[in-house]
C-alpha cells in the first residue's frame, strides 16, 4: 500500500469537514467572537463620536471601546466632549456598561450595572 492509498485526498477530508456539524458550530462561535471583540467596538466608536457630532454639534473623542460578547459588557475609556471652540463640555476617564441579555430577546434593554469614572482634571 502507498500513502495516497491509506490516506483520503484533501478534498474529501474538506468535503466531509464542511458535512460535519461541530465544524459549523465551531465556526459560528469563532465569528461570533472575531465580530464581538474586533470588530463592533471599531463601529461603534465611530458611531458614537459620529452620532455626538450630529446630534450636539460638538466634537467628542474616545480613547478605546471595549466589547465583551459573551457577558455583554461595555467599557469606554477616554471620551472627551468639546464645543466647536474646543473647549471642553464633558469628559470621563472610564464608563462602564453591564446590559442583561435575556431581555434582548424581547427587545428590551436592562442594564444590570453602570459606572463612571469621572475625569476631573482639565474641567475649569
Amino acid at each position: 500500500m502507498t500513502n495516497k492509498e491509506s490516506s483520503p485526498a484533501p478534498t474529501h477530508r474538506l468535503r466531509g469537514l464542511a458535512r460535519d456539524w461541530r465544524f459549523w458550530v465551531a465556526a459560528a462561535v469563532a465569528l461570533y467572537t472575531i465580530v464581538g471583540f474586533l470588530v463592533v467596538p471599531l463601529i461603534a466608536k465611530r458611531q458614537i463620536v459620529a452620532g455626538v457630532k450630529k446630534s450636539l454639534a460638538c466634537d467628542a473623542t474616545i480613547a478605546s471601546v471595549r466589547f465583551n460578547p459573551y457577558t455583554f459588557n461595555t467599557r469606554i475609556r477616554g471620551f472627551a466632549l468639546h464645543d466647536r471652540r474646543g473647549d471642553a463640555l464633558a469628559a470621563f476617564d472610564e464608563l462602564f456598561i453591564n446590559i442583561a441579555p435575556w431581555p434582548l430577546r424581547k427587545r428590551v434593554v436592562a442594564l444590570e450595572e453602570i459606572w463612571c469614572k469621572l475625569a476631573l482634571e482639565g474641567m475649569d
